[in-house]
């Protein structure tokens, strides 16, 4: 649990910082490699798989309408708001449910 909320903060730091320089290659990777490790350490533990994979779908939900943003083909600016606050309030959840579990942990 204690390696899941580690890597949900680092996931924060990165996409902080890639949505402040997007597109920089180097935070892209960062945030890549951030969100990968809390994939790969949030469905090892059952009781944090599905908060898990919420927070990769809205992370990756949020990097398409960037994408597209970037591309031109942008679409309602409420819906890129929308994903960011989708995005953000899995990771607030992942992390809670982590911070919950930690202090009730024997």
């Amino acid at each position: 649990m204690f390696q899941l909320a580690a890597a949900v903060d680092a996931y924060e730091l990165c996409m902080s910082q890639l949505t402040e320089n997007w597109f920089d290659s180097r935070s892209y990777a960062a945030a890549e490699a951030a969100i990968w490790e809390v994939r790969s350490h949030g469905v090892a533990l059952a009781d944090f798989s599905v908060r898990a994979l919420e927070l990769c779908i809205a992370h990756a939900e949020l990097i398409a309408l960037l994408w597209r943003q970037d591309a031109g083909s942008s679409g309602p600016q409420g819906d890129l708001s929308a994903a960011r606050i989708r995005r953000r309030g899995a990771s607030i959840v992942l992390k809670n449910a982590c911070l919950h579990a930690l202090r009730f942990a024997d």
